[in-house]
């Protein structure tokens, strides 16, 4: 062949892929997967292999936006804001990463925030549920998909508003998390529960519950229902020494994230059968999307999922409908497209607001029984949470720079 034609040709080709949408076949979109694998393993754990089973997948059909693949890397924040901006300092200084996916707990998905603002990185928030990330600790450079703390908590009071208890007791951890849900669930009751009032609030340290004090305390209270949001180590103690006690007896509990199938497991047979809680029973939705999910871990990882599998499951397939929607790895148009993305999910399809960058992924209410020596969630509801969230003047108020 004349050379001078090769070459030309060479010149075609490299011309035509430079106009294509996307970049060159081959270019990778490196994540920065950030969380507390030490502390938590349990958590998050099951959400780095959910995120490589979405990227896996996609890179085995060639990628996205013209050929754009995906690369994971992993690293430990320590549970520590600190130790976080230190992980992070180090990945987007050496440029081994394009955006960041993690920071689960209240504390470090804030921080994460912050970083991401400042430096002009997509964070998206795959397990921290706090509303705050709508809010003052929210900025255009970070989304979420899953629900919030409002979320949570209004989808379990439209349970709890159909029998309308009149004495509450509170029991919840006291950090953002606890504190957080309290308020949500106080803006509910005012609203919602006319004539109902608060007789007992108990906010023990997370992972030091002194669940003997704590079980008594509420026990002299005698509320009619219990807002319970203990989970964790403190869980099981708080659950045990309830029953122990008659905490339970002839009262309503209604209890977030205890339906998550990780907390269930590891109760067996001493889950807490008649509490109304929010979870993800998997087991009991019929989504094609959700079987084929469930199906294929089963297959890959020969174990079952926890809620944390689909939350990293979601957060991964935000990454990659925002890359296939702007056409390229450019953050900015990604971001510009975030408002209105939709993209389908074990959970159904979830549609993004730009105004927080926050989806509309459901939340399930159900309540708990026992099948084969294990907890369950049954007669569950799929609430859309969009009521429940900030809305759109709280959110301008709280961030009016962005």
């Amino acid at each position: 062949m004349n050379r001078r034609i090769l070459l030309l040709g060479v010149s075609a080709l490299a011309g035509a892929l430079a106009m294509m949408p996307g970049a060159f076949a081959g270019e990778v979109f490196r994540v920065g997967d950030v969380n507390s694998y030490s502390k938590f393993p349990s958590s998050t754990e099951p959400s780095q292999k959910a995120m490589k089973m979405v990227f896996d997948d996609v890179n085995a059909k060639g990628g996205v936006a013209g050929g754009i693949t995906f690369e994971m890397v992993s690293r430990d924040d320590g549970s520590s804001p600190a130790v976080l901006t230190t992980v992070l300092d180090e990945l987007t200084g050496t440029g081994q990463i394009d955006a960041i996916i993690g920071a689960g707990l209240s504390s470090t998905s804030l921080a994460a925030a912050a970083y991401a603002k400042q430096h002009k990185i997509i964070y998206i928030a795959s397990h921290a549920t706090t509303d705050a990330l709508s809010l003052d600790g929210g900025n255009r450079y970070t989304l979420r998909a899953r629900s919030t703390i409002r979320g949570l908590v209004g989808a379990l009071m439209e349970e709890a508003k159909k029998k309308q208890p009149k004495r509450w007791a509170l029991v919840l951890p006291n950090y953002e998390f606890g504190l957080k849900i309290a308020e949500a669930f106080k803006a509910n009751l005012a609203r919602d529960f006319p004539g109902a009032e608060i007789v007992a609030e108990q906010y023990p340290a997370m992972g030091k519950m002194d669940v003997g004090a704590t079980t008594q305390a509420l026990l002299a209270a005698k509320p009619d229902a219990i807002l319970n949001g203990m989970f964790g180590v403190d869980l099981p103690k708080f659950v045990r020494e309830g029953e122990l006690r008659g905490l339970f007896e002839g009262r309503q509990v209604y209890s977030v994230l205890t339906g998550n199938p990780e907390y269930l497991r590891e109760l067996k047979d001493e889950a807490p059968v008649g509490w109304t809680v929010t979870g993800w029973p998997y087991y009991a939705v019929d989504r094609q999307e959700n079987v084929e999910f469930i199906k294929k871990w089963r297959e890959l990882y020969n174990e079952e999922p926890s809620e944390s599998s689909l939350s990293g499951y979601l957060a991964a397939k935000l990454l990659v409908a925002m890359v296939e929607k702007a056409g390229s790895k450019d953050t900015e148009k990604m971001l510009d497209g975030v408002d209105g993305l939709k993209f389908s999910s074990p959970a159904g399809e979830i549609t993004m607001r730009g105004i927080d960058n926050q989806g509309n992924a459901p939340v399930y209410v159900g309540t708990v029984e026992l099948a084969n020596g294990e907890g369950r969630m049954t007669d569950n509801h799929e609430i859309f949470t969009g009521p429940f969230l900030p809305t759109e003047e709280e959110i301008r108020a709280a961030r009016p720079a962005n």
